[in-house]
């Protein structure tokens, strides 16, 4: 019988049985497996869960993110087979294929990758992190690789394809977009960008907050074509190239639904294409699996407490703060309760919530659907984004009238929606009435788990940002899980204000900043940095990025 992996880290002396017993009571309410939220919880690393996992399944353990796959291997099946069953061949040895599997005891597939390779298999365990790395990079490349060849091909030796040649799926320049849809997707990417240079095409993806080349030496024969899909599947005008023109087209991969957002303006060298993907979540983040830390989940619970109200989640653009919104809807979505989104666009789908989005074309705006909704008996209203002064004001009246507001504003840290609010012209005494609390927020990276070291700061670093010399820094050197940048996926840092009696004089009084900054310290509030370093001190992130994302307090 196969060992459990609390037991098998446990009698390794890798865990103690307190430690365990206070991680499976974590895990009862982040429901994730246990080998990520041991690593997550930075009691051990991802190498020492994966040896463990190895010892559990019986099976040797193999690296694949630090491997140079053989491609004649993995070629020796095609790639829907090694996404179906989490298996991928990387090597040979003597006449046998090396195969390494998330489920080693899977007979059905390694059966199938026999009779397909026609060779006897030597069976390694991988992670499924690593596994699906591999069948994303090697061939989701390989696809989008072929793809271009026929595409190539197909824009030096035919004319522009017109609009009714477009929409059929077997144009080549369809079947690469499709790819380049799929590969974005499956990389969990935000953005994909399509610009062409004097010389060149260049395709990138946005991940994790910063941009990669995913296609270089893209001749610029390729642009045209691409572009004038583009603008088919978003019913755009192909032969407008003079203005710029937006639009959304919907997509599915892997079963999963999202929506490209896409923006094209024209430039020097021609069109450039920017596709914003909003993942379609049937799942959303519960606040429990954010990665806040304790106090700060705990003041939030607090604030949602209120039966009315205003509350606002701040950030900048791409902060998650929707993400942020959406878990607390989920909090207080119950049967007993009414509860209304106005949204541009709908990003997740909750059951039991009615959900609108906007459309500015028709007269449906954020102040107009939100006058609509205060006639439907709500007693939860959430309003995606407060973007303008009608819209302010119509949140504000709608908290004061019994019943509890939610919604995003753009300022840097929680003070300043006191000032947004002020600059929006909504009286003081109102602001102090209705606001009951805001979470300000950004997005820091984290340090990728499967190349992460000490690092060692000089005397100098620590004494000039002020940092403290008690505790160890880590950082990522590299690797090519993370594309050589050493971060790997995102986590947030926080900065949470109650109002309590006393804010509330002080905003109904046009206080300073430093007095309402001074009031919400004393009432529990703590800033992003400090929320940053607490992250820096479990080895979550690196100072650096702390530094680059919050003002220095």
């Amino acid at each position: 019988m196969k060992r459990r992996l609390g037991e098998i880290l446990v009698d390794s002396g890798l865990l103690s049985v307190d430690e365990l017993q206070r991680v499976l009571e974590i895990q009862q309410k982040r429901k994730m497996p246990l080998g990520k939220l041991v690593v997550e919880l930075n009691l051990l690393t991802e190498h020492q869960i994966s040896e463990a996992l190895s010892e559990q399944t019986g099976f040797p353990y193999i690296n694949l993110s630090n491997y140079a796959i053989n491609p004649d291997a993995a070629n020796s099946i095609p790639g829907k087979i090694a996404e179906r069953f989490a298996m991928v061949p990387f090597d040979f040895k003597e006449n046998r294929l090396l195969v390494a599997a998330a489920d080693p005891l899977n007979l059905e597939g390694l059966d199938v990758i026999r009779q397909i390779s026609k060779r006897e298999l030597e069976i390694y365990f991988a992670t499924e992190d690593d596994i699906q790395f591999i069948v994303n990079r090697f061939y989701g490349q390989k696809r989008l690789d072929d793809n271009a060849k026929l595409l190539k091909n197909n824009s030096e030796n035919e004319p522009e394809a017109d609009e009714t040649i477009l929409i059929s799926e077997d144009v080549p320049v369809v079947k690469f977009i499709n790819e380049l849809f799929s590969n974005a997707f499956r990389d969990r990417a935000s953005d994909i960008h399509i610009e062409p240079t004097e010389t060149e095409l260049r395709i990138r993806f946005r991940i994790d907050g910063s941009l990669y080349e995913v296609m270089s030496n893209v001749p610029l024969t390729f642009h045209s074509p691409i572009i004038s899909r583009i603008k088919v599947m978003a019913n755009l005008d192909i032969a407008e190239k003079r203005i710029p023109q937006d639009g959304r087209v919907p997509i599915e991969v892997d079963g999963k639904k999202a929506d490209l957002r896409v923006s094209i303006i024209p430039s020097n060298f021609g069109e450039k294409a920017v596709l914003r993907l909003l993942y379609k979540q049937q799942q959303f983040v519960n606040l429990e699996n954010l990665g806040m830390l304790d106090e700060d989940l705990n003041a939030i619970y607090e604030i949602l407490k209120n039966p009315y109200g205003l509350i606002y989640v701040s950030g900048p653009t791409g902060s998650g703060k929707t993400t942020t919104l959406y878990s607390c809807l989920n909090r207080l979505n119950t049967v007993h309760k009414n509860l209304l989104t106005l949204e541009d666009p709908i990003e997740y789908i909750i059951s039991g919530v009615t959900q609108v989005n906007v459309n500015p074309k028709v007269g449906l705006t954020f102040a107009n659907g939100l006058r609509s909704f205060l006639r439907q008996d709500p007693d939860i209203i959430m309003v995606g984004e407060t973007r303008d002064e009608e819209t302010a004001h119509i949140t504000v009246q709608a908290s004061l009238t019994g019943h509890l507001v939610l919604s995003t504003i753009h300022t840097n840290d929680a003070i300043g929606v006191i000032n947004r609010l002020l600059n929006m012209n909504i009286e003081p005494y109102l602001i102090g009435s209705a606001l009951i609390g805001v979470i300000a927020q950004r997005l820091v990276r984290k340090i990728c788990p499967k190349c992460k070291e000490i690092q060692i700061l000089s005397e100098a670093f620590l004494i000039n940002n002020k940092l403290p010399t008690d505790i160890q820094y880590y950082r990522g050197h590299g690797c090519e899980f993370c594309q050589n940048t050493g971060f790997k996926g995102r986590t947030g840092i926080y900065e949470i204000m109650k109002i309590n009696d006393q804010l509330r004089e002080l905003i109904s009084i046009r206080a300073s900043q430093q007095e309402l900054t001074e009031a919400a310290l004393n009432n529990g509030m703590r800033f992003l940095y400090a929320s940053g370093l607490e992250l820096v001190r479990r080895g979550v992130t690196t100072i650096d990025e702390v530094l680059r994302v919050t003002a220095f307090r």
